[in-house]
């Protein structure tokens, strides 16, 4: 008989992905939540988004001090840029650094 060890994966390896939604959307969530003054459960279900999905774009943006009305001066990229941080550039990848070859 083999003895087999079992190995827990981490969380981070079973971590899904958030969903990246249209700015659109977060605008309309920010102004939900800011005017409206809905619940996340509210919000959810009126942009047929999931309650974690909502809880995640409204903390993102309190963190980066973005609110309703969402600054006229700012593009969309800009307020990406803000919730997330700047993008690499496609095919761009931050490789292994092993030193001289």
């Amino acid at each position: 008989m083999t003895d087999f060890l079992y190995v827990q994966p981490s969380r981070k390896e079973h971590a899904i992905p958030r969903p990246n939604i249209a700015m659109n959307k977060l605008k309309k969530i920010l102004k939900l939540h800011c005017v409206d003054q809905l619940s996340i459960r509210r919000i959810a279900v009126t942009l047929n988004l999931s309650r974690p999905t909502v809880s995640f774009y409204l903390k993102r943006a309190e963190e980066a001090g973005i609110s309703w009305p969402v600054d006229n001066g700012l593009d969309d990229n800009q307020i990406n840029e803000l919730l997330f941080g700047k993008s690499r550039p496609k095919g761009e990848h931050p490789g292994l650094d092993l030193g001289p070859t």
